[in-house]
């Protein structure tokens, strides 16, 4: 091979098909260990990345070799480019695996000796360790060691080319490895592993919203301090308490213990635009939304448009990705503070299919005739005067999750009150769903930005109201209540 010329770099006998054969050998090991990160990655990189193999493998096979820097040049500025508007360019292991893995396979279009051979080998590897650090599972240390044993295969093969030697080889690194194995069975099972707070790469760790909730779901996830997103305000800070990060709207509920999204049909009513909102200023955010395998995006309350088209604005106020988000997203959007939804949600006032007759009677009683503020006002002093407070270790409720907090244990997270809160306003009568997504954050004051953690999830409720717009008229809009507020924490 005339370009490569491996065989003669290192002292092995020359030869174009030796040297292809040892650029294919690259090439599977460099595959494998990209193999377990290409679902996270953006399909024209998985795409791109076939195509530097392909090109590389036919080039080898004209004896061409490294592709022209008038053509490489190019290809990596409009890769960096791509990975910028995918939200997949960045500093860290989050951010910065799709691009290494796209130099990766650049650096296979330049190679022409034996130290570009080499150093592919070793982005190789390191490619292996950002998985293991991220995934510590044994399917994940399996698929390692094979990467590995490719890998260095590869690297052998730059200085081992003859038959019996690479035969001898093989087999005296197989009796290493048996004689390793017993050693290597003791650290595993005695020696602790750390616990490192690393960003996620692929979103394998924390799984996010779902569709559907159960009160300790939320719970469950507020256990962890992995990073959501992370936002920064070209235009100032807000106060803090008004961090209330819009995700998901719940508002199918069958018993008042679980809760679901339910897509509201295109035919149902328009929103109007909320009277009370006129003059409500507007708040910019950029936000770099971690991977977790969800359509939903996040923004504080309420939002009003995306500066991309990333995403799009359910009339409920949420936004929705186009498909799940299994890389980092980045996205700019504008929020009013203080506005309100002023969606039709027919889910919303449905009737609960199982309730016991208990919690009817508490609604009965709590419930002020013609009027939902008061009646939310009432099931909030019901909280804060019999007893109920708030924790972040529930316990487990058992299939009777309502009635159980409600009568029993009144002990409970966000989610138990938002959900307990809706249900008692429906069964009164009136509108009502329950919000998720987060509340606060951490602010940075390094970096300037605000950093959401899963530890922040939080769900609140939102009532369905007719208020006057003080010019004579009313309008209808669905009004934030957080049960928890005031609340003592256990």
């Amino acid at each position: 091979m005339v370009a490569l010329s491996l065989g003669s770099a290192v002292g092995a006998a020359p030869g174009a098909s030796a040297d292809q054969l040892r650029v294919r050998r690259l090439i599977t090991a460099m595959a494998m260990a990209t193999l377990p990160f290409a679902i996270e990655l953006p399909p024209w990189e998985v795409l791109g990345i076939a195509v530097c193999g392909w090109v590389r493998v036919a080039r080898d096979r004209r004896g061409a070799g490294a592709v022209p820097r008038v053509v490489r040049t190019p290809a990596l500025v409009l890769v960096v480019i791509a990975l910028w508007f995918s939200g997949a360019l960045g500093v860290g292991l989050a951010l910065g695996t799709p691009m290494a893995i796209a130099f990766c396979w650049l650096k296979l279009l330049e190679m022409n000796s034996a130290r570009d051979y080499r150093l592919c080998c070793f982005l190789g590897l390191f490619l292996v360790a950002v998985l293991l650090f991220d995934v510590q599972s044994m399917l994940a240390c399996l698929w390692s060691i094979a990467t590995m044993a490719m890998i260095f295969r590869a690297l052998a093969s730059l200085v081992i080319v003859d038959a019996v030697a690479v035969a001898a080889t093989r087999a005296g690194t197989g009796r290493l490895l048996l004689h390793a194995l017993p050693l290597a069975l003791v650290v595993f099972a005695l020696t602790p592993r750390l616990q490192l707070d690393l960003p996620n790469v692929s979103g394998q760790g924390v799984s996010g919203f779902t569709d559907h909730m159960r009160p300790g779901d939320i719970a469950r996830m507020a256990t962890s301090d992995k990073i959501a997103f992370r936002v920064e305000f070209p235009e100032g800070l807000p106060n803090g308490s008004e961090l209330y990060w819009r995700g998901l709207v719940m508002n199918a509920s069958p018993d008042g213990s679980q809760w679901r999204v339910e897509e509201v049909p295109p035919w149902a009513d328009r929103p109007q635009p909320w009277k009370g909102g006129e003059k409500l200023p507007g708040l910019v955010q950029d936000i770099t939304l971690m991977p977790d395998g969800q359509r939903w995006m996040f923004a504080l309350e309420s939002p009003l448009e995306l500066a991309t088209g990333a995403g799009r604005r359910a009339d409920n106020g949420t936004l929705r990705y186009g498909q799940p988000v299994n890389h980092v997203l980045s996205y700019r959007v504008t929020s009013r503070l203080g506005d309100r939804a002023t969606d039709y949600d027919p889910y919303a006032s449905a009737s609960f299919r199982a309730m016991r007759k208990e919690i009817k009677e508490l609604a009965a009683q709590l419930k002020q005739e013609g009027s939902a503020e008061a009646s939310a006002q009432r099931i909030t002093t019901y909280f804060a005067e019999q007893g109920f407070t708030y924790s972040l270790n529930p316990g487990t409720l058992g299939e009777d999750a309502l009635y159980r907090f409600l009568f029993e244990t009144k002990v409970g997270f966000c989610s138990h009150y938002a959900t307990a809160f809706a249900t008692l306003m429906r069964l009164m009568g009136f509108p009502a769903r329950v919000v998720v997504g987060y509340r606060g954050g951490e602010i940075n004051s390094v970096g300037d930005f605000v950093e959401v953690r899963q530890l922040h999830a939080h769900a609140w409720a939102e009532v369905r109201l007719l208020e006057s717009d003080g010019n004579g008229g009313s309008s209808w809009s669905w009004k934030h209540y957080d049960p928890t507020s005031g609340l003592p924490v256990a």
